[in-house]
């Protein structure tokens, strides 16, 4: 190689001027440390012309894609900067589908459901529900679904206008999508996102509560652990006050207990409250379980899911791959 790169600066050199001796193995070695020893033999203007092709000739060679490593799963991308005195919000889903895993973790969420919640039924809000209630086959009407999102800088408000430009970082996670019509099978874009309505029997249909809920599970390198920003599953929002606890589970699982509430923007009364379970898994994935409850109109909080109930839902989870 280096008789070859030889040939190329002495073709650049002034007439007259001395074949230049170069050692470009030599040189590769000492950029290791960014800090290039040309070795060159010449004298006056012919040196600069000599540095000028050496540097040209090693960018050529450096971005050259036969010199470069072939294999693109080893190039790695930078986790995004945060600014913590910037706002960011999650936007999408841009697209979603079923896969293998998805099926796997909404067969068995459903099933956990059913064994430990009995008096649970699912409500359906789209048109097209056969039912406003169902009590069985909870998967044919919200099921999870491998889903698109993209990471934006600005508020979620003016989200036409932050939106536009490029993301700060895009990412596919499972999710929950209620279903607007059983009937085709669901993942065909009659769906809904995100999350679903469980309703808790009390024997009174009036006095039946009823808990928003949600379910993400995101694969191993989609996020950033203890951080609290818009990177971190425990994140809840810009706006939202939140309580972070930190348990073990019961096979030494990491685990986080956030609770959340979101005052109201007109008078500041908070009426929406939030509760996540995340599981940090040992494969680097992570499960997070959230429900979400309003205030009644006596200010009173409903509380079916506790703490405990969405850490054996997220732990209930299969450990099939969802990257």
């Amino acid at each position: 190689m280096s008789n070859e790169i030889k040939e190329i600066i002495d073709t650049e050199l002034p007439p007259g001027t001395a074949p230049v001796k170069l050692d470009v193995e030599a040189v590769m070695r000492g950029n290791r440390n960014a800090r290039m020893k040309r070795r060159l033999v010449g004298g006056g203007a012919a040196v600069a012309s000599i540095v000028a092709v050496v540097a040209l000739v090693l960018s050529v060679m450096t971005l050259a894609p036969e010199d470069r490593n072939s294999d693109d799963s080893t190039i790695t991308a930078d986790d995004p900067v945060i600014d913590p005195d910037e706002n960011y919000f999650w936007w999408g889903p841009e697209s979603e589908k079923a896969t293998d895993a998805s099926k796997a973790y909404t067969e068995a969420f459903w099933k956990y459901v059913a064994k430990e919640h009995p008096e649970v039924s699912l409500t359906v809000s789209g048109e097209n529900a056969e039912e406003e209630s169902v009590t069985k086959d909870f998967a044919d009407y919200s099921f999870l679904l491998a889903a698109d999102f993209a990471l934006y800088e600005g508020e979620e408000w003016d989200m036409p206008q932050a939106a536009s430009g490029k993301p700060v970082r895009e990412r596919t996670v499972l999710t929950l999508f209620e279903d607007f019509a059983p009937d085709k099978g669901g993942s065909n874009g009659w769906s809904s996102c995100c999350g679903g309505t469980l309703r808790f029997r009390d024997g009174d249909d009036e006095k039946d509560k009823v808990d928003n809920f949600d379910i993400q599970v995101y694969p191993k390198g989609s996020f950033t652990k203890g951080t609290e920003d818009a990177m971190d599953p425990a994140f809840l929002g810009e706006d939202v006050t939140h309580d972070i606890e930190t348990v073990t589970g019961p096979d030494g699982e990491d685990i986080q207990y956030v609770a959340g509430s979101t005052p109201d923007d007109v008078d500041g009364t908070v009426h929406t409250f939030e509760r996540s379970a995340i599981v940090y898994r040992a494969d680097g994935s992570a499960v997070a379980v959230r429900a979400m409850s309003n205030t009644d109109r006596g200010g009173n909080v409903s509380d079916n899911l506790s703490f405990e109930d969405l850490q054996g839902m997220a732990l209930a989870m299969p450990d099939d791959p969802i990257d």
